[in-house]
């Protein structure tokens, strides 16, 4: 910290991260001035991801490092190894489940950042820090899943997801204590550009791969609604967060049966290779073959990306809607929808 800091400056400081109950500098015993060192205690314990992400941010014109005390370390461990109490996450605690969400806009919502993150499965708790006097997004935020597993598999969109004209970052809350700990640097824990995972050539490879199947490797372009500012609106267009991130009623999923409607899964209008039905065809019976044999498919390549498939089993038609509703598909989320047999077979006479 700059050594001219006092106790009040610190605690405006770290007042940003929620409230704070103490604060402790460390003071030189012969000069009594500060070492630049000191301790910040919360009301609550949530505060303190918030804190470690404002490390690197300008503190009275000085970059400050904002490390975990060993007390809050003890309390991560001690909170992993207890499965953070909830009985759904298995050996894993709150701290393994939890991402740093950076760089949003500042008008994004908690109510957004958490239909973003759902794609990849429940959500349990979404915070997003907001300025006291504007009531607008400080640019992060920390999203927290049920499952660690859907928590590892939302890491796929740092650096990858564009926003409102801005790529976000998205890391584990635990993997930045341990990289502060062992002298890493913590520029990617904050709200500014760049930063990243570091992959190598193979691992990038499968990234993007995994990326591309999920429709989130290309990027979700979507400024979200700017308000007027001193009575007037501003110059530059104001528009919404992409329609997939609004909130819609649920679509029925229909009785199970053995007959899928795969919607949503191309745009005919942005489509140049007048072939391109071809190609959808294949990715779709690659994909859902892995949950049955598939008996007849058909794309229709003058609606709304409906792709229509017909299962030898109920069993396998369910497993694919599981698999594929609201899966992400080019930029796209997918819904899956059962068909009746007689439905399917009005339109497709012959396709038994």
């Amino acid at each position: 910290m700059p050594l001219k800091a006092t106790e009040r400056d610190v605690y405006n400081f770290f007042s940003q991260a929620g409230k704070v109950r103490d604060v402790k500098l460390i003071m030189d015993r012969n000069s009594r001035r500060s070492k630049g060192v000191g301790y910040v205690e919360f009301v609550d314990s949530m505060s303190v991801p918030m804190a470690i992400a404002m490390s690197g941010h300008l503190f009275l014109g000085q970059p400050i490092m904002v490390k975990p005390s060993e007390a809050e370390k003890n309390l991560v461990q001690s909170t992993a190894s207890a499965g953070g109490g909830t009985g759904v996450a298995g050996p894993y605690g709150a701290a393994d489940r939890k991402l740093y969400v950076g760089n949003l806009h500042f008008n994004m919502t908690e109510y957004q950042l958490r239909q973003i993150f759902e794609a990849f499965g429940p959500v349990e708790l979404v915070q997003l820090p907001t300025d006291p006097e504007t009531g607008h997004c400080k640019g992060f935020g920390f999203v927290q899943f049920l499952q660690i597993e859907h928590a590892k598999a939302s890491l796929s969109l740092n650096g990858k997801l564009e926003i409102a004209g801005r790529t976000i970052k998205v890391s584990s809350v635990t993997d930045h204590i341990g990289a502060q700990d062992s002298g890493v640097k913590t520029a990617d824990f904050d709200d500014d550009d760049g930063g990243g995972l570091s992959l190598n050539a193979q691992s990038r490879a499968m990234l993007m791969a995994k990326l591309d199947r999920s429709g989130t490797a290309s990027s979700v372009v979507g400024p979200i609604g700017i308000p007027a500012m001193n009575g007037s609106a501003p110059s530059q267009q104001a528009t919404l967060l992409p329609s997939q991130f609004i909130s819609m009623p649920p679509e029925p999923i229909g009785i199970p049966s053995e007959c899928l409607l795969l919607k949503n899964m191309f745009d005919p209008a942005t489509e140049a290779d007048p072939e391109f039905d071809l190609d959808i065809k294949d990715d779709v019976h690659e994909e859902c073959s892995k949950y049955g044999r598939v008996k007849h498919i058909y794309v229709d390549k003058n609606s709304a990306g409906y792709v229509y498939l017909r299962f030898e089993s109920i069993e396998a038609a369910s497993g694919a809607q599981q698999a594929m509703h609201k899966r992400w598909f080019a930029r796209k989320m997918i819904s899956a929808i059962f068909l009746q047999a007689y439905e399917y077979d009005a339109k497709f006479k012959g396709a038994a």
